[in-house]
């Protein structure tokens, strides 16, 4: 017996959580909106082109004299340019010196020009489109009922535009090694996926706790019911602490290249600097995401610790991680609006 075998009017959402998440969603909807239209506006203002171009790193091997010479020259011209700490910030252009055949080639790291250019404003348009659309349809979907568990739409809707947002973030700041955005692009969709699962998972749980309860009350459990907990909750935290490794990997590749370009600024004599509005999106954003995964955690602790059996405590915690999770995406894709809106207002008018 599980938690959908009971009577359908035993489990309802409070009135001011219908309240709290329509309340929410309407407010998503219009920030959207909004921030398309005010991003289309300053972006027709600037009259400057947003087209950002990848690129490919490829290792290129040669003999030549003078290809050799002017490695060494741009590796002496690189030295003089950064201020190079030997210790934290060294810009020591890369060699590798490989002898085949009786010949020794040099050999180095050049990024050459990528196949595809892409437009960020255009995928943020795609996020807020695709975010505005999922919106206007659980509201009008008479099947949204998201005291009963996962929606599975809803992380359809994150493994689309959480995905385009690293990308976004990424070209933000010059991360534009064209297989690098789409391998690190893909582990987020991965990872949001296996967000879905974890709720799956948890599910589960709930719904075994629940039986181990009627059934201790009628005739007492069977040894094997605790057995399907136990395992159940083993595979739900390997769930997260997959989830939790590969949202370490993610964060800790995109901060790292983040600062070293910072600094790369200030150490090659760049006055230009890292734009302000570019250190907001990248924080900011990690901050959401972060967020997002701390809303699991929580939900997965209070599952297992407080093993929760009523179905109505069920259904409210259901309904709080949508409330939580609702809230994260607005604040996540306003923010993100909000930080490219700044880079194109200086565009068009500083």
């Amino acid at each position: 017996m599980t938690i959908q075998d009971e009577d359908d009017d035993a489990v309802c959402m409070p009135w001011h959580g219908h309240v709290l998440l329509g309340i929410v969603d309407f407010t998503s909807f219009v920030a959207m909106l909004a921030a398309l239209v005010v991003s289309t506006y300053l972006l027709f203002k600037s009259q400057k082109s947003s087209t950002v171009g990848t690129w490919k790193e490829q290792m290129i091997f040669e003999t030549d004299y003078d290809f050799v010479v002017a490695t060494n020259e741009l590796r002496k011209q690189t030295a003089r340019t950064c201020s190079a700490d030997p210790i934290g910030n060294d810009y020591t252009v890369y060699f590798n010196d490989q002898e085949w055949n009786s010949k020794v080639y040099r050999g180095i790291p050049l990024a050459i020009e990528g196949v595809w250019s892409f437009d960020p404003w255009h995928l943020l348009t795609l996020v807020l489109t695709f975010s505005a659309l999922f919106l206007v349809i659980r509201a009008c979907s008479p099947l949204y009922r998201p005291q009963n568990g996962p929606d599975a739409w809803r992380w359809i809707e994150y493994t689309v535009t959480a995905p385009l947002q690293i990308i976004i973030i990424c070209s933000s700041f010059y991360m534009r090694e064209m297989h690098f955005l789409v391998l690190i692009a893909c582990l987020q969709g991965a990872m949001v996926m296996l967000g879905y699962l974890i709720e799956l998972q948890i599910k589960m749980v709930c719904d075994t706790q629940h039986d181990i309860v009627h059934k201790t009350v009628v005739s007492h459990a069977n040894t094997w019911i605790f057995e399907e907990l136990f395992l159940d909750v083993v595979k739900l935290y390997v769930s997260l602490l997959v989830s939790v490794v590969c949202h370490v990997v993610i964060w800790w590749i995109i901060l790292s290249k983040f600062f070293a370009q910072d600094q790369a600024f200030a150490d090659c004599q760049d006055s230009s600097g890292m734009p302000s509005f570019v250190r907001f999106i990248v924080i900011f954003e990690f901050i959401c995401f972060t967020l997002f995964g701390c809303v699991a955690l929580v939900q997965i602790v209070c599952v297992t610790a407080l093993r929760p059996h009523k179905i109505q405590t069920i259904a409210n915690m259901w309904w709080t991680v949508t409330l939580c999770y609702s809230l994260l995406s607005v604040i996540a894709k306003g923010g993100l609006a909000y930080g490219f809106i700044g880079l194109m207002y200086e565009q068009a008018y500083v």
